[in-house]
């Protein structure tokens, strides 16, 4: 099978006919040249195609060797797109302040992975708008669960806020985005190897850029039906209609305000996909050096889980936007392990679409792409320590002065730090990606413990392509081990379940009758188990009691009223009892302690004797339950019901009370 980089680097196909030979020749006779009063390096070999192919494979030596020589000039090295310019870093303050019509990273962007070829040179003020300003207003509402496969897990992510919850779980929508930045990247790259002017022919011998287009005509097909069922809807309930808060109402809401009455569906589907391509992978990466991070240095490990755990101690057990804001250490450690493992080794790029001059009087020429040599790490500032060595929580500390608490953040571009650009073009969805980044980390941290396979010893090398950075080919996930619940809240315990049900309710959920139960939800809604370990506030348990857990969570806890074990979502979300080890909130409420002489069998249906029990349903099967509860010691029994049933339970039962919802206020 073609490994990732085998299929990059792949000679185009072979193209025969005599159109194609003229057209060749056409092209080196009419192949513009550029000229620039800088030095060249990696020019030893006079062969072009060698000097391209250097840079495709050690871009990194190149610009270091520019760096060693040069350091404060600019230098020029050549590219499979060209001669590119290589400023010093200190350049980037002088020309972040140009507007984009002047000088465009976008622009830049777009021409490196040909966009005219693999439509990524699409570019909308609406849609910028919607991820610059809406995208980070409502960052509260992300929440996600971490799968077996990270680019899935990030492109569903993504989706939930990008295209909402009728698409981000659709398999066909994440097959979509995710083949769709995989064939930009790919298909751009393979059409590099031909000459500009062969490109609008050879584009249509590359698979993954004649399949951009389907990929364009799918997404249309999926995103037809959503957006039509929105707009019947928002025409049926008027001003009464609850707006989606995700991306596509986002782009409608904005173009309505721009004057445009709506955004067509194939509109939507080109900002839906570039959207993706952006996000996809430049998380993932982020989320896999930071993994292979922690695998190297374990001893993060504790104090990240213990800043987590009291974190959402202080959110009440969810996250919130407040809560991803007091990861501290966190963001110190994305932020170390993003400054050693950078997405590019170069960084700051603009196409020049005007001629600009520097304040060194050097002349850029209108349509040159420049970047900055800014993976230098000894160029760090002095107040950062030394600079060669990882230190995650660097950053931490700079922030500890209360003149920087609100610096050196992940998401946060400046001059020392330019991973997410600087100035206009500085990345609108960094703030977006930080806390998909840490929302999905946080889940890793809480749920597995990670080491590298046998055999393998630190931190894998990275793979360079150009000036781009990979993770190399190391497996991980065989060496992941469940993580055992934590303690969040003083009043929890840690229960080492020793017995637990399959209940007939379990049907509801295997059939799909109850919504909401996600993949790796566990069940189990009646169980017992031993006290292993418990919350400071407790005052009724201690570490050994055999106990019995109540179905339901009872009174409030994380700021939800009640919920049910092991019930999906719908019902809170909790972790049932079907497991090895549960965490049961509330434990002085929600556990019963068991005698010694009563079984695991036995002891799942306990209650407390004396207390009263209420029965929603007044049929054959509530009468029953109301004869056993008085049988079993319960003081007061109350059915709920309405018309005749009630009735008749008044008739044969006088001793059981009665409650018509159909008469009570506010029910």
């Amino acid at each position: 099978m073609e490994s990732y980089f085998d299929t990059l680097l792949a000679p185009a196909p072979l193209v025969t006919g005599g159109v194609l030979i003229l057209v060749a020749l056409l092209s080196m006779i009419l192949r513009p040249t550029e000229s620039f009063n800088v030095p060249f390096v990696g020019v030893e070999d006079r062969d072009m195609s060698k000097m391209k192919a250097k840079y495709v494979h050690e871009a990194d030596k190149l610009l270091r060797e520019g760096y060693d020589k040069f350091q404060a000039s600019i230098f020029q090295v050549m590219t499979p797109d060209g001669p590119r310019l290589f400023l010093p870093r200190s350049f980037a303050n002088e020309l972040k302040g140009y507007p984009r019509h002047e000088m465009s990273g976008m622009k830049a962007t777009t021409d490196r992975l040909l966009g005219e070829y693999t439509t990524i040179d699409h570019e909308s003020q609406t849609g910028l708008n919607s991820i610059k300003i809406d995208l980070n207003r409502h960052l509260d509402w992300t929440s996600i669960n971490l799968n077996d496969k990270l680019p899935r897990i990030v492109a569903q992510a993504s989706a939930l806020i990008f295209v909402g919850p009728a698409l981000n779980r659709n398999k066909d929508w994440l097959n979509c985005t995710t083949t769709f930045a995989a064939d930009v990247m790919i298909g751009g790259e393979k059409l590099k190897t031909w000459k500009p002017i062969l490109r609008p022919v050879a584009q249509y011998f590359i698979p993954e850029v004649r399949r951009i287009q389907s990929d364009h005509a799918f997404a249309h097909t999926l995103l037809l039906p959503v957006l039509k069922s929105r707009a019947e809807e928002e025409s049926r309930q008027g001003e009464k209609y609850a707006k989606p808060n995700d991306m596509i109402q986002w782009i409608q809401d904005r173009a309505r305000k721009s004057g445009d009455k709506t955004v067509d569906t194939k509109e939507q589907a080109n900002l839906q996909m570039l959207a993706a391509t952006a996000a996809i992978h430049t998380t993932r990466m982020a989320v896999m050096h930071a993994i292979y991070d922690l695998a190297a240095r374990p001893e993060y490990v504790e104090p990240l889980r213990e800043e987590i755990q009291n974190a959402l101690k202080m959110s009440g057990g969810t996250f919130t936007k407040q809560c991803l804001t007091q990861l501290r250490r966190l963001d110190s450690f994305m932020k170390e392990s993003q400054r050693h493992n950078p997405p590019s080794i170069a960084t700051f790029q603009r196409k020049a679409l005007v001629p600009v001059k520097l304040s060194n009087g050097f002349h850029i020429p209108s349509g040159t792409i420049v970047q900055c040599n800014t993976n230098i790490l000894e160029e760090s500032p002095p107040s950062w320590g030394d600079p060669l060595s990882f230190d995650g929580f660097r950053f931490y500390k700079l922030r500890s002065k209360p003149e920087d608490t609100n610096k050196y953040q992940f998401a946060s571009p400046s001059f020392d730090s330019m991973q997410f650009g600087l100035g206009n073009d500085a990345c609108p969805g960094r703030f977006f990606a930080s806390n998909q980044i840490k929302i999905i980390l946080v889940y890793i941290f809480r749920h597995y413990d990670i080491k590298f396979e046998e055999g393998e010893v630190g931190r894998p090398k990275n793979i360079l392509f150009e000036i781009a950075i990979f993770t190399a080919k190391t497996h991980i996930n065989g060496a992941q081990e469940p993580r055992l619940p934590k303690v969040i809240e003083d009043i929890d315990v840690i229960l080492k379940v020793t017995g637990s049900t399959v209940c007939g309710y379990n049907l509801h959920l295997l059939h799909s009758s109850i919504v909401e139960l996600q993949k790796g939800d566990i069940l189990g809604h009646e169980f017992c188990g031993i006290v292993d370990e418990l919350g400071s506030a407790l005052k009724n348990l201690k570490k050994g009691d055999r106990v019995v857990a109540r179905f339901q969570i009872k009174a409030m806890y994380g700021g939800r009223t009640a919920g049910t074990f092991g019930y999906s979502h719908f019902t809170g979300g909790f972790v049932g009892g079907q497991t090895e080890y549960a965490r049961v909130p509330l434990g002085d409420g929600n556990l019963l302690k068991l005698p010694d002489d009563v079984p695991d069998e036995k002891g799942l249906f306990l209650s407390d004797e004396g207390d009263a029990v209420a029965i929603w349903g007044a049929g054959p099967v509530g009468q029953m339950w109301a004869e056993f509860s008085f049988m079993n010691g319960a003081s007061r029994v109350i059915m709920i019901d309405h018309n005749w049933r009630l009735d008749f339970v008044k008739e044969k039962y006088p001793k059981v009370e009665s409650a018509n919802y159909s008469e009570l206020k506010g029910i």
